[in-house]
């Protein structure tokens, strides 16, 4: 499909370049590729990582499954120029999140785009494409673990990302580039939020408050992933109440469900509805169905228009795929 309607095919391995050539060839195409690699960030050695504490950012990044090293790179550009139906059209990589702050962009578009002009030195293949994957903030960056703090505009990012090619054209001598991004986690993220109902509040003096919500990690499953995701919360009825409790919001299953610890909110009550905000990144696709829980409806909001997009499940729904074999019914 991806080379009948002329989508980019990014190379991840030189074994990816033989079976994009004879599928190309096949359909008489030309199948236009990027390789993905591991940029040697200099730029960025002293950025430590986020999702492996301890570590720098640069050394994250070659400990990473996807992308191949410059001298890989190398081989799979060479083995190409075999390849009738191949076109290399430059460099693709993904930091993510873990590229913060505007300069960060700057240094990771930089170092990436003289990882290109050294491709073109070395092979003669010029990148026409630098695509630097995504990361981009959300404005309220539930990865950033820390509620108080904003993102950087987005005419931040741009000026950086594109400083970062820009420098490094001119000092390589590399004809400028597309330079590509894939921002959809900014996109996305902020468009969604979940609403939850209040059940039990159990308020045990001295120890702790746990306000239990009919969602779940099953439907945040973030909340678990890359050491933790924190959420804004508001309470459904009066978001401007004063926040006078700490607590831990926590959902019905069995594994802890511990959704938002040590949260600052109102004096919440059975039937109260508290909305997560900016959930839009990664939740409903990964969401699962752990202790058998339905997972609840997508609804698209437009004005004073709703309609549903995804439909919500039922115990049924959960159950249907599953059958008892008839010989153990006997």
């Amino acid at each position: 499909m991806a080379l009948e309607v002329g989508f980019r095919i990014t190379l991840d391995h030189i074994d990816d370049l033989d079976m994009v050539q004879r599928m190309a060839e096949s359909l008489g195409k030309t199948a236009r590729c990027l390789i993905r690699v591991k940029p040697d960030l200099k730029s960025l050695e002293k950025v430590p990582s986020t999702f492996v504490p301890g570590i720098s950012l640069a050394f994250e990044v070659l400990n990473y499954k996807f992308g191949v090293t410059y001298d890989e790179a190398v081989e799979i550009a060479k083995a190409a120029e075999t390849c009738p139906n191949v076109e290399i059209q430059g460099l693709h990589s993904h930091v993510g999140r873990d590229v913060h702050l505007p300069e960060h962009w700057y240094g990771y578009a930089f170092d990436l785009t003289t990882m290109a002009a050294r491709l073109r030195d070395d092979t003669g293949i010029v990148s026409s494409i630098v695509d630097l994957g995504g990361g981009f903030a959300e404005k309220r960056d539930p990865s950033a673990h820390d509620l108080t703090k904003l993102a950087a505009p987005f005419s931040d990012y741009a000026d950086q990302t594109a400083a970062g090619v820009r420098d490094a054209c001119k000092k390589s001598g590399l004809p400028f580039p597309e330079l590509w991004i894939e921002p959809g986690r900014s996109l996305v993220g902020p468009t969604t939020v979940m609403i939850s109902t209040v059940g039990n509040v159990k308020r045990t003096p001295g120890v702790m408050t746990w306000v239990h919500v009919d969602a779940s990690c099953n439907f945040l499953p973030t909340v678990e992933r890359h050491n933790g995701v924190s959420y804004h919360l508001l309470p459904g009825e009066n978001a401007r109440a004063k926040a006078d409790e700490t607590v831990d919001v926590v959902g019905p299953n069995c594994s802890g469900d511990l959704i938002q610890p040590r949260r600052r909110l109102p004096r919440m009550k059975r039937g109260d509805l508290l909305v997560f905000l900016d959930v839009g990144a990664y939740n409903s696709v990964a969401a699962n169905q752990f202790n058998s829980i339905p997972r609840p409806p997508c609804i698209l909001v437009q004005g004073r228009t709703a309609d549903v997009i995804v439909a919500g499940e039922t115990i049924n729904d959960i159950f249907a795929r599953q059958s008892i074999p008839a010989r153990l019914l006997k």
